[in-house]
């Protein structure tokens, strides 16, 4: 499949991931002209409480 590029100019985009994963998404939108924020959904770490486990 071939690569298209397409203009993001005027968009915004919602990243979810968590945030050390969003670095790269970040450069592409903004690279094709989109306003880009940050709302981290996860977090990876250990639990709170060990408990449960």
């Amino acid at each position: 499949m071939k690569h298209t590029e397409m203009s993001l100019t005027d968009k915004k985009i919602i990243i979810t991931r968590a945030q050390e994963q969003t670095s790269e998404a970040r450069k592409i939108f903004r690279k094709n002209g989109a306003e880009v924020f940050d709302l981290p959904s996860l977090v990876i770490g250990p639990p709170d409480d060990w408990a449960p486990f």
